[in-house]
């Protein structure tokens, strides 16, 4: 009975390794190709909060079925325009995600990901 538990454990430290070495330097990396440098700590976390929360009601919405994806990203899209116009601040235009995809690589290539990716997975074994 324990050794399922410690799957599950070791998959959601792994889940945080990961999250710490993939998410938040591709994440920071896309925000800096979109020249967006958050000038402090307390600045990233909201830019991190911001992506949470996008994340969130994409999941919320597609669980409840009242909207599409699309519709929420439109939507979000649409507001986060006029605030910016509001703002006297122009979209920034779209990026070249060559830069992006080639740092995503390099961290999906390295040893440690690749490991905690396998106790992800095994610790989802143990779920499903």
């Amino acid at each position: 009975m324990s050794a399922p538990n410690s799957a599950v454990a070791d998959g959601e430290d792994a889940v945080t390794r990961l999250w710490q070495r993939i998410h938040v330097p591709v994440f920071f990396a896309k925000l800096a190709e979109l020249g967006i440098r958050p000038q402090d700590d307390a600045e990233a976390e909201i830019y991190l909060k911001m992506g949470a929360k996008l994340h969130g009601a994409e999941l919320a919405n597609t669980a409840s079925g009242a909207m599409t994806k699309t519709s929420v990203a439109a939507e979000a899209n649409s507001r986060l325009d006029a605030t910016l116009a509001e703002l006297g601040l122009a979209a920034p235009a779209a990026p070249d995600d060559s830069q992006l995809l080639k740092i995503a690589g390099e961290i999906a290539a390295r040893p440690d990901v690749a490991a905690d990716l396998a106790t992800v997975r095994r610790a989802l074994g143990q779920v499903a």
